[in-house]
This record gives structure tokens, sequence and C-alpha cells, in this order.
């Protein structure tokens, strides 16, 4: 059901459950928000959004998964389109994880503010009693700021923590929730995007035999991406080394369903070669799962995908290129035929 709101400017916003059929709105609403602004909502550059992210990002279920969209109230003048979308994706019981994005042009209106307590309203009304979110590590003034504020719980996950914040019993949002949201718009918190280098050069391994001759690599966004893992197994067959494969759940952009299968297409692709292949599920930003996962397992190498859309400052393969405590191979070009 659409409701109306009032913006502290005074201006009008109508806010309803996503559709199927707003596909389009969403896609303009992605294009009108700055190369800054997208790597913030995704983990990471994406230029476009792909046909399977817009089914998973508009075909919601409405129960575990989310969305509200909000567009200008009519007025037969100035911007009609999509100018927010906020969703939460339920993830273990009544744990959620929310996110905001708004179009660049309407930040600093508190269209996020509005549709934080619409987004905490419908998360209640499905039972859902926690908003969950992994941060960066490092950022411990904001970390210890949302602690200070109460109905936090902060937990270590390698280079990232996840903080879990109650969702109030009351109308609106809570203090840490509005502190969160903040801070993520600021980038005063941010997802795990690379080690310290402090941490990096104390963890990297200091002798010929310290590194497991392992090769850690991530599942494939989609079959025309696969050139980093073809590499993977090209170099573990060379080598005799084990491949472990990474799947890294973007929140915003794929289901975890469809992750899992992905992996397990990738992994049993590499044992048809012949390979040991060990796998991994991980929530969140593609470069800090490499670099924790590599870490961990004490691996030789990381491949890491470099092409074309990914060459940016910024980018996983930058960050896992000067942060990794191991070897890396940025991969570029087209996949071999095989």
């Amino acid at each position: 059901m659409s409701r109306a709101v009032t913006l502290p400017d005074g201006g009008r916003l109508v806010i309803r459950p996503i559709e199927p059929d707003d596909r389009s709105a969403l896609v303009d609403a992605f294009e009108r928000l700055s190369e800054e602004s997208r790597y913030r909502r995704f983990f990471g550059p994406v230029p476009a959004l792909t046909d399977r992210q817009l089914d998973y990002l508009t075909d919601v279920d409405h129960h575990d998964h989310e969305a509200l969209i909000a567009f200008p109230e009519p007025t037969g003048d100035g911007d009609s389109g999509a100018v927010a979308v906020a969703r939460f994706v339920r993830t273990d019981g009544d744990v959620a994880e929310p996110a905001i994005a708004v179009v660049d042009e309407w930040q600093g209106r508190g269209v996020a503010t509005v549709l934080l307590d619409a987004l905490v309203a419908r998360a209640r009304e499905e039972n859902i009693g926690y908003f969950a979110a992994p941060v960066l590590a490092s950022n411990t003034a904001a970390i210890t700021a949302l602690r200070r504020l109460g109905t936090t719980t902060i937990t270590p996950h390698g280079q990232q923590v996840e903080l879990l914040i109650a969702l109030p019993a009351q109308d609106g949002a809570t203090p840490p929730l509005r502190h969160l949201l903040r801070s993520m718009a600021a980038g005063t918190l941010s997802p795990a995007v690379a080690f310290l280098h402090r941490v990096a050069l104390g963890l990297r391994p200091t002798g010929p035999t310290a590194a497991r001759n392992t090769i850690v690599v991530a599942a494939p966004a989609s079959p025309d991406a696969a050139l980093p893992v073809d590499l993977a197994a090209d170099l573990a067959q060379a080598s005799g080394a084990a491949v472990h494969v990474v799947g890294v759940q973007r929140l915003l952009l794929e289901s975890p369903e469809r992750l899992e299968e992905r992996l397990h297409e990738t992994a049993d692709d590499l044992r048809g070669r012949g390979l040991p292949v060990t796998t991994e599920l991980r929530r969140g930003d593609l470069a800090a799962a490499l670099l924790d996962a590599a870490v961990a397992g004490q691996a030789r190498l990381i491949v890491v995908d470099g092409t074309s859309a990914e060459r940016r400052l910024g980018s996983a393969w930058n960050h896992v290129a000067h942060h990794a405590p191991c070897d890396v191979l940025v991969a570029r070009g087209e996949p071999a035929e095989r």
C-alpha cells in the first residue's frame, strides 16, 4: 500500500512496495547514482544492472525480501522518476540486512530517514527484530559511537565486523540505526574493502614454506566472467595446487541460492579438471572476502578479476593487489576457448 510523506524541506514523496513492473524506474534511478554512490551501495563498482539482478531487485516476496520505492508526489511538473529505494533481506530468523539508496540530486533532504522509518515498520510486521550490517573493522570511531548508543552488538568476522542493531517496539528507527545511516552516507562507516597495511604486513608469509599450495579465486559473477577461474585452474594444474573458491554475495544484487548454485557449478567444473577444490560462502565485499580467505588458508596466490569493467580505483583487484598477504595475479583479457 502506498503512502505519502513530507520531507523536512516540504517536499512530498509517495512510498510503496516495489513491483516487477518497476524495472525501468529502477534502471533510471540507478543511472542517476554517481559512481561513488554505486560503490557504497553495492560494495564495489557496478557499471550497470543485469537482467538477472533486476529480477532479484524487483520481483521480491515482500516477506523475507522487502523493497520500498519512493517517487515524488505528482505535481504536473518536475521530477517524476524514482528517487530512492530501501530494502531488507532476511539473513537468519529475525535478522535482516538493510540498504537504502537515494539518487544524488535528492540526497541531503531527509529522504533516507523517512524511508528508514518505513522500512523498520515493514520489518516489524514481518517479525524481524534486528538489522545487521557488515562494516570495516578499522572504523573504530564510528563503531564506538554506535556502541555508546546502546542496543548494538558488534561481532568480529575477519577484517569486518557485523553490527547487530535491535529494532524498536515503537514507531520510527532507533538512534543507532539513524547513526548507522548517516555514517554510511558520509563514508565514515563503510564496507570492508582492504586490509590495513600494518595488518597485511604482519600476516604476510615470512618463509618459503609458510604458505600452503592453495590458490584463492572468486566464483564468477556470470558465465562470461570465468577468466579468473580458468587462470586459477591452469596454474593449479601446473603447480599441483588446490583451488579455494569463494562465493561472495553482494546483498542487493543476487540471492544466496543463486550464488550457492554458481559456487557448486564452479567447483564441479574444477573437479572435472582433476583439481582438489574447497569452497566457502561469504556476504559483503569481494576484496575483503578474498583477503580473509587467503589469510585463513595461508594461500600462496589470489587470482582476481581485472577485466575492463573492473579497472578503476577502488575496485576489488586494486585493493587485493595492494593489501594481499600473498602473491596476486590480476586476470585481464578474455577467457580462452576450451
